[in-house]
């Protein structure tokens, strides 16, 4: 399934980074806000926080008007001086006034349908907007066991070797990229990774590719297992039924906030909310689910898709900046989740690719990728680790350097070499 298979690069020749600065990013109850997105105001250049709400992003020195945005949130920015220092800074953001418009509604439609025959109407327009580009990806992609059954066809299932803590819960999967993406319309992709780290295993090239990513809501249909209909496609008022449920003001743009049901339950269709910005009619944000009799996967209960999209170049072309992918599974009493987090950033629309840059090799990795250092990975991780993802890494390196020492691997040779009564 390809969500199994997926998210920055911080160093590039024209961007030094000096100081760095770091905090949480909460609600005005003090409740962590997740995923949430802190950039340099009028640029691609940022991060997203973790699930406990920490973020940190190296700057240059200088001074920047630092931006937190969390949907649904109204935004807050501050002007910082970075002088090859850390600095914490703390966000604390207050929802946003959901507004109704004087509308009148008719009794046979919602406001909403005015927003969405908008949106419909310039989806070609955004689709084939931008002809290329290249960008930096991080990608982080963790899967976790929650439920475990104690035995399995009579057999006591225990820790399952060290893997489940005292909660019978566990990381299974827990793995970082960062790749430089390049694009060129129609369909031409190219991705060179450059750095890569699974836990537990210092030789294992990780499954994320920004490639597989991509998620994108301007075409009619997206792909996972069958075609599941994009809220704003040519023929979604076949498959949905809109509401809006009011608008907020982001900076000097009105987003209005429209939710989505499917008309039958086991239609290709998601529930959720689609955020469209009103006079462009583009996408500012989504948060849309997809269920198991949406996409005909039994072990799937649900599959969530969460992006955020900032102005890049004026005067509408917009990019994905961050993206958020959670799932859970329930298969044989066993219950797991999943989330990759991807934040692209340093967009370079203007780009001129060399005749033949574009080839048969779509993903390539570099030499190394997968020997980078802690301290390299402390230095450009944008997406903090949780203090649980801490504790896998060390838990699992510390188990990996054990069975590959020359001291254990001889004395499995030793023991494996002994004569014994079946030779």
């Amino acid at each position: 399934m390809r969500f199994l298979y997926f998210f920055f690069f911080f160093f590039s020749a024209n961007f030094i980074f000096a100081g760095t600065i770091k905090g949480k990013i909460t609600d005005t109850k003090g409740e962590s806000l997740p995923f949430a997105n802190v950039y340099i105001k009028g640029t691609s250049i940022g991060t997203t926080s973790n699930l406990d709400g920490k973020y940190i992003l190296p700057l240059e020195n200088g001074t920047h008007e630092i931006v937190f945005q969390y949907v649904g949130y109204q935004l807050f920015s501050k002007k910082i001086t970075i002088n090859e220092t850390t600095i914490e800074l703390n966000a604390q953001l207050e929802e946003a006034e959901i507004k109704l418009s004087e509308v009148v509604v008719s009794a046979s439609e919602d406001p909403a349908y005015r927003v969405i025959r908008a949106a419909i109407k310039k989806r070609p327009y955004y689709k084939n907007l931008v002809q290329k580009y290249a960008c930096d990806v991080y990608i982080k992609g963790s899967q976790k066991i929650e439920d475990v059954p104690v035995k399995m066809f009579g057999q006591d299932l225990g820790d399952m070797d060290g893997l489940l803590d005292t909660n019978r819960q566990g990381i299974v999967y827990l793995s970082e990229s960062v790749s430089k993406l390049y694009y060129q319309r129609p369909n031409q992709y190219k991705e060179v990774m450059v750095s890569s780290k699974i836990s537990g295993d210092n030789n294992g090239f990780s499954f994320n590719q920004a490639r597989g990513m991509d998620f994108n809501f301007y075409e009619n249909s997206l792909f996972f297992n069958r075609a599941l209909v994009s809220p704003i496609a040519d023929n979604a008022l076949d498959f949905y039924k809109y509401h809006l449920e009011g608008y907020f003001i982001e900076g000097d743009y009105k987003i209005n906030k429209i939710e989505v049901t499917p008309k039958r339950s086991h239609a290709p269709a998601f529930s959720g909310y689609i955020y469209i910005i009103e006079d462009l009619w583009n996408i500012h944000s989504t948060d849309l689910i997809a269920t198991k009799k949406a996409v005909q996967i039994d072990v799937l209960d649900t599959i969530r898709f969460k992006q955020v999209h900032l102005p890049v170049q004026s005067p509408d072309t917009w990019m994905i900046f961050n993206q958020t992918i959670q799932f859970k599974i329930s298969v044989f009493g066993f219950g797991f989740n999943g989330t990759f987090v991807g934040v692209f950033k340093n967009y370079n629309l203007g780009i001129d690719f060399p005749k033949g840059f574009f080839s048969n090799e779509v993903m390539k990795i570099e030499e190394g990728s997968n020997q980078k250092t802690t301290t390299y990975w402390d230095s450009i991780r944008p997406v903090p680790l949780t203090n649980e993802e801490t504790i896998d890494y060390i838990k699992k390196d510390s188990i990996n350097t054990i069975l590959t020492s020359q001291v254990y691997l001889d004395s499995i040779d030793k023991e494996d070499n002994q004569f014994k009564l079946i030779n």
